[in-house]
């Protein structure tokens, strides 16, 4: 099977988008337009460097309220999850985030079958006043995988935020009106203790998020970047 690369597949996945989101009524962060877009914000070398976990099992916040898209209580810190493939984004967003989790599908498509079981992607909310769990759940539903989608209090979802040193800004008011939420643009791979050993910036191909993912979870020496 042969694959775009990364610019050409970006490129397509807008209209995809679209087409998606006049069909389920989902992905409809497009409907508002370009001129919403909100840029990721800087991240620094030393917060995007993939080389230690970001959380250790002694940084592990109490986090109230947080649900998944049933509605149901969610632990990211339960070994019972696994491996995760996690981004955090808004469904109100044009391009940056329905892009990047279209690309998260991709990658899972090039690691073998057998060690993309073990991964769960999901897709956090930095904008929970917007995103309930209904939303979230309607979101992702032209995503090829199933997306565990993850929501909460504000403050529940700013603390799971920075515990992976995502960036997050939202306006004070909003009078009502369309508002956009700035953002880190990262992609993780959480080990199944919430670890977070790879972090991927928007710049990395899902080529390169697909190689560095299965040898992680396969154990093997990750492949230099």
């Amino acid at each position: 099977m042969s694959f775009p690369n990364t610019d050409d597949f970006r490129s397509g996945i807008v209209g995809k988008v679209r087409a998606a989101a006049r069909r389920a009524g989902s992905l409809r962060a497009v409907s508002l337009g370009l001129a919403l877009l909100a840029p990721s914000l800087p991240v620094s070398a030393e917060a995007q460097d993939a080389r230690a976990p970001m959380v250790s099992p002694s940084e592990r916040p109490a986090l109230p309220g947080l649900v998944d898209g049933h509605g149901a209580p969610y632990d990211p810190w339960d070994d019972a999850k696994g491996w995760r493939l996690m981004y955090f984004g808004f469904t109100n967003c044009p391009n940056i985030c329905p892009t990047s989790l279209f690309e998260m599908a991709a990658a899972l498509d090039l690691v073998a079958p057998k060690i993309r079981s073990k991964i769960t992607p999901v897709f956090a909310t930095v904008d929970p006043a917007r995103d309930t769990p209904a939303v979230m759940s309607r979101y992702v539903v032209p995503l090829t995988y199933t997306f565990t989608t993850l929501t909460g209090p504000i403050e529940t979802m700013d603390k799971l935020a920075w515990t992976y040193k995502i960036i997050t800004a939202r306006p004070k008011t909003t009078d009502g009106q369309p508002y956009s939420v700035d953002h880190s643009s990262i992609v993780l791979l959480l080990d199944p203790s919430g670890a977070a050993v790879e972090r991927f910036a928007y710049a990395v191909t899902y080529q390169e998020v697909a190689r560095r993912v299965e040898a992680r979870v396969r154990g093997t020496p990750v492949p230099p970047a």
